[in-house]
């Protein structure tokens, strides 16, 4: 039990962490004013608007594979601006900060690839259908059009706390100094559960093999009463 109490509570301060390896991520952070030359030209004016700390789910996909956000952020200042989709669609994000106007000092332009080519399993699905007796249908089988894809992602735009630390990297943070601090905190109590255990274990061996000696005393004084 003593044991159980601290390892239970590290359990909880890792919990936090287990959503940060659920989805590809791809970040940029850049700074506010942009010290960039560029103008926005009438084709790069924005399909949209996005507000900090607001997370936006979109789609891309091949017959749409670019988008130009423009960025709402305070026209001075260090920002991120993270992209996450789920890791069972692979997929290449580009991400380009250019210049805005006053409203939004900054457009993010977003374009997505597919990472790996798609494989259409319509005809392994039909195989397997026809051995369990079920109609799935048939296909072709073939590797499906490389530059086909549909990826929905979340697009957040978050300000950097002291120009390096996302505001929603905080709990993360807190979840390892937590981890940190309960390790320190529970060390002497961990050590002295295993001395206890390593102890005990050697306590009943030395007993095991006393039992063993007493036994074979015995046993040759009684050899030597026979004789």
């Amino acid at each position: 039990m003593l044991l159980l109490q601290p390892l239970a509570l590290l359990l909880a301060a890792v919990a936090p962490l287990v959503s940060v390896v659920c989805a590809d991520t791809e970040i940029r952070n850049f700074a506010l004013p942009l010290v960039d030359g560029r103008q926005m030209t009438i084709q790069q004016m924005p399909d949209m608007t996005l507000k900090p700390n607001t997370p936006t789910t979109l789609t891309l996909s091949s017959s749409r594979p670019h988008i130009r956000i423009a960025l709402l952020a305070e026209p001075r200042g260090s920002w991120t601006t993270r992209v996450s989709w789920p890791a069972s669609t692979p997929t290449r994000f580009e991400m380009d900060i250019q210049p805005g106007t006053a409203g939004a000092p900054a457009v993010l332009f977003l374009k997505a690839s597919p990472l790996s080519p798609r494989i259409d399993h319509t005809r392994v699905l039909g195989y397997l259908g026809r051995i369990v007796g079920l109609d799935v249908g048939t296909g072709s089988g073939h590797l499906a059009d490389p530059s086909s894809f549909s990826t929905t992602f979340t697009v957040v735009l978050e300000p950097l706390m002291f120009g390096v630390l996302p505001r929603t990297a905080i709990p993360a943070v807190i979840a390892i100094l937590i981890l940190c601090v309960s390790v320190w905190f529970f060390k002497p109590f961990l050590i002295k559960g295993f001395e206890s255990v390593i102890r005990r274990v050697d306590a009943e061996e030395a007993e095991n093999t006393a039992t063993d000696a007493g036994t074979g005393t015995a046993e040759a004084k009684d050899k030597t009463k026979d004789e």
